[in-house]
């Protein structure tokens, strides 16, 4: 039943994406119809939307290879999705206008297509899909295996991202002091070597495996008894403190292995240099916006205590060389 529920949301989900692209290129025709009469020079245009039939399918074939029917993602992973589909699709259009020389498909359309879809398609599909969550169509229920603090932390990032849909029924823990009790109000089961029966009653779709004491044997052949009686496995390393942006996934093949690589975005010189000019535009517009309001925050220390408004103290920078810290002096 929930599984024919959620085939059910992922034809609607499909179905509404076929409509965003549909509303996007009326837009995008509206748009460059209206060109002419701000730029002369332009030349008119007067196709219909029926032309671009053929755009659809394009991007359909895009999304599905990303996995935006198949996969589960966060937020931002799928604003990243929906914005690489958009630019490829874009590329692959273009692509084919280009290589069938065909002269009656305005280029300007397909790239007003393609901008437009940055901002529209991500807010009114995440908004559907959202709604398809809340309904239950594509709700998937998943079991979290090991109540510790690494299955807390699983459970809460699991709450934290709506976007993914996952529903956590229960813990499985063999500590008997763990059994019927609630973690987060969710209630603790026991015997992890019964998995496979909640597995098969409860309808679960996705397990995670929050276990960073076991050996890794133990590890492995929990992982080859779940990877196919469930749909997809999760493994939560006690790895809290990493960070995130910046941290992505690296498979070795040839020895079936993996590693986090963990970048330092700012040892590149362009990255680097561009966070300075970024850091020193908007703290120049922002202090002439605040200038009025920063000014009023001084007179009023100015006039209610004894001293200078603004309090200036060293503090350790970058290679630890020391530097002015200027803040308003608040407290006393």
């Amino acid at each position: 039943m929930r599984s024919s529920r959620r085939r059910l949301g992922t034809i609607i989900l499909f179905l509404s994406d076929v409509v965003i692209l549909f509303l996007i290129s009326a837009v995008a025709i509206a748009i460059r119809t209206l060109i002419p009469s701000i730029i002369p020079t332009f030349p008119e245009f007067s196709r219909e939307i029926g032309y671009a039939w053929w755009f659809f399918p394009v991007w359909i074939a895009i999304l599905a290879y990303e996995g935006a029917y198949t996969r589960r993602f966060t937020h931002w992973d799928e604003v990243k999705v929906l914005w690489k589909s958009a630019l490829f699709s874009t590329l692959a259009i273009l692509a084919i206008v280009f290589i069938g020389k065909m002269a009656v498909v305005s280029r300007t359309v397909v790239v007003l297509i393609g901008l437009l879809a940055l901002i529209i398609f991500p807010l009114l599909r995440i908004a559907v899909k959202r709604r398809l969550i809340t309904s239950g169509l594509l709700r998937r229920r998943v079991l979290i295996i090991g109540a510790n603090p690494t299955g807390v932390a699983a459970l809460t990032a699991l709450r934290g991202e709506p976007n993914l849909g996952y529903e956590v029924i229960g813990f499985l823990d063999d500590d008997p002091r763990r059994g019927g009790a609630c973690l987060e109000g969710v209630k603790v089961h026991g015997r992890i070597d019964q998995v496979e029966r909640y597995l098969a009653n409860a309808d679960i779709h996705d397990v995670v495996i929050a276990l960073p004491d076991r050996e890794k044997t133990e590890l492995d052949r929990l992982v080859t008894r779940l990877q196919h009686k469930a749909a997809s496995v999760l493994y939560f390393p006690d790895y809290s403190g990493l960070a995130v942006i910046g941290t992505e996934l690296r498979h070795f093949f040839h020895t079936q292995a993996f590693a986090l690589e963990i970048k330092n975005n700012l040892a590149e010189p362009f990255n680097y240099y561009t966070k300075r000019a970024f850091d020193y535009l908007v703290g120049g517009v922002l202090s002439l916006l605040l200038a009025v309001p920063l000014a009023a925050i001084a007179l009023i220390i100015w006039l209610t205590s004894s001293g200078p408004p603004v309090y200036r103290h060293k503090r350790v920078g970058k290679n630890g060389r020391p530097f002015p810290c200027y803040k308003f002096r608040t407290m006393y």
